[in-house]
């Protein structure tokens, strides 16, 4: 499902080159969830977007669901991102003058749903992210665990078949993190490809993950 090969990533030209990854390797089966695992500035959250076409590489190129994400326009991208990825970002990323239920809306606007179908998929993410009871609330009032929880549901609202996360519970509290680990084992069960990028050991204990991958210094 994902595939990345010979993947590196520098900023500048010359001296002034600063590398973040340097040939990375890596395949993930359809269904199989993985940790990547690494400390701040290892490259994880690079490698997710460039995974994602967030961004493009130095060399190398990413493979999700066969078609080549990393090479393509960027229109086509954003189509192939919005029909295969749902991504958490460590940041966020929501509009914070918008509400819960119209951050969730955004996404499923280019798919032109049925009014009723856009309902469904927005209750269903929500109820799953545990943050149905903040739908019409503002995102600039939330709290940042209940800002995470929005971006999560952002992430499942379009059943995508790949979900990265880029430390998912860094502002969730302990019931919470463990309400979205729950929901990882059960979109694991449904067949989605997780790949969870973080440093919580908690990702290590897990039944459901298959295999924790280090990222050191940009390299795997």
């Amino acid at each position: 499902m994902i595939r990345v090969e010979n993947l590196s990533k520098y900023y500048g030209q010359g001296r002034e080159r600063k590398t973040v990854l340097q040939a990375i390797g890596l395949h993930i089966a359809q269904g199989e969830c993985v940790v990547l695992k690494g400390v701040s500035g290892s490259g994880k959250s690079t490698l997710l977007s460039l995974m994602a076409g967030l961004e493009k590489p130095s060399e190398g190129a990413v493979y999700i669901a066969g078609e080549p994400i990393s090479k393509l326009p960027d229109l086509h991208q954003s189509k192939q991102r919005n029909r295969h990825i749902g991504f958490i970002f460590q940041a966020y990323n929501l509009f914070e003058d918008m509400s819960v239920y119209e951050n969730l809306l955004a996404p499923l606007i280019p798919r032109k749903l049925p009014v009723k179908e856009v309902d469904r998929a927005v209750s269903k993410a929500l109820e799953a992210a545990n943050i149905a009871h903040k739908k019409h609330t503002v995102v600039r009032n939330l709290s940042g665990g209940e800002k995470q929880r929005c971006a999560i549901a952002r992430a499942l609202v379009n059943d995508p078949e790949v979900i990265l996360c880029d430390e998912p519970t860094a502002n969730l509290d302990k019931d919470n993190a463990a309400l979205f680990t729950r929901q990882l084992q059960q979109l694991k069960g449904a067949g989605k490809t997780l790949l969870i990028a973080t440093h919580d050991p908690l990702f290590e204990t897990l039944s459901f993950v298959d295999r924790v991958v280090t990222i050191e210094q940009g390299r795997i």
